[in-house]
């Protein structure tokens, strides 16, 4: 025990009960069970029941059911469905029915993912994604992506994308670049680039789709999807799924999922997984793991390990331990102690 600029200070290698916690069972938490949490049971949470979250299940979630969401049945959302989101119905959405405030992710007022205003994803007053007064993505005042006052991305003042006062794309004073009959890059009879027949490239509406209104989908509306609403699906509403409600699934309610009710899932109630409640897990709870609660992890109670209690440990009670009952170590209590 050492004194400094009097606080006391409690330092513990091997066989230490805590390990940087003030009041806390073990480490780094004040009245928390595990690892810097307040009154959490397990780590950076407050009255969570394992981490970073003020009376959730799970983690960093306020009254929520699993992690990070207050209100939320999942995690990170106040009174969101699934995570990250206020009043949305699926993650990350304030008053959005997917995630952050957009129809779908992370956006406020959005329609797509974490955009505020945007019509798709992640921009404000943006169309697509990433932009604030961009038209697509990833740019303020650009119509596409990451550019200011650029038409597509990443340019300023160009028209299309990394061009200053350059009209497509990384030329100055070029109008196309590389283009025979196309109008913009790289196509044949395509209006935008890499697509034949297609208006933005490669036969998509906007890229590499051939009758997808986005980009590379065959008859979806916005990419890689033949029939899919959104992306690289056949049949899907979304995205790559065949019957699938988002992406990439088949006959699976979200994404990626043969029969799983969120995405990549099989059987499985979220994403990714067999059987398994939530996601990328066979016949278990939440996500990539075989016979583990949690995920990614086989016969582990949260993730990515083997008969760990919770994450990436053989044996271990936390992670990345294997006989550990914390984190990172091999016969160490707590972490990085053998």
């Amino acid at each position: 025990m050492k004194d400094w600029n009097g606080i006391k200070l409690i330092c513990y290698i091997k066989g230490s009960k805590y390990l940087n916690g003030n009041g806390s069972k073990y480490s780094n938490g004040k009245g928390s069970r595990y690892l810097n949490d307040k009154g959490s049971r397990s780590l950076n949470g407050k009255g969570l029941r394992y981490l970073n979250g003020k009376g959730s299940r799970y983690l960093n979630d306020k009254g929520s059911r699993s992690l990070n969401g207050k209100g939320l049945r999942y995690l990170n959302g106040k009174g969101s469905s699934y995570l990250n989101d206020k009043g949305s119905s699926y993650l990350n959405g304030k008053g959005s029915k997917y995630l952050n405030g957009s129809r779908y992710l992370n956006g406020k007022g959005s329609k797509y993912l974490n955009g505020k205003g945007s019509k798709y994803l992640n921009g404000n007053g943006s169309k697509y994604l990433n932009d604030e007064g961009s038209n697509y993505l990833n740019g303020k005042g650009s119509k596409y992506l990451n550019g200011n006052g650029s038409k597509y991305l990443n340019d300023e003042g160009s028209r299309y994308l990394n061009g200053k006062g350059s009209r497509y794309l990384n030329d100055k004073g070029s109008r196309y670049l590389n283009g025979k009959g196309s109008s913009y890059l790289n196509d044949k009879g395509s209006r935008y680039l890499n697509g034949k027949g297609s208006k933005y490239l490669n036969g998509s509406r906007y890229l590499n789709g051939k009758g997808s209104k986005y980009l590379n989908g065959k008859g979806s509306k916005y990419l890689n999807g033949n029939g899919s609403k959104y992306l690289n699906d056949e049949g899907s509403k979304y995205l790559n799924g065949n019957g699938s409600k988002y992406l990439n699934d088949e006959g699976s309610r979200y994404l990626n999922g043969k029969g799983s009710s969120y995405l990549n899932g099989k059987g499985s109630s979220f994403i990714n997984d067999k059987g398994s409640k939530y996601l990328n897990g066979n016949g278990f709870k939440y996500l990539n793991d075989e016979g583990s609660r949690y995920l990614n992890g086989k016969g582990s109670k949260y993730l990515n390990c083997e008969k760990s209690k919770y994450l990436n440990g053989e044996g271990s009670k936390y992670l990345i331990g294997e006989g550990s009952r914390y984190l990172i170590g091999e016969g160490s209590r707590y972490l990085i102690g053998l």
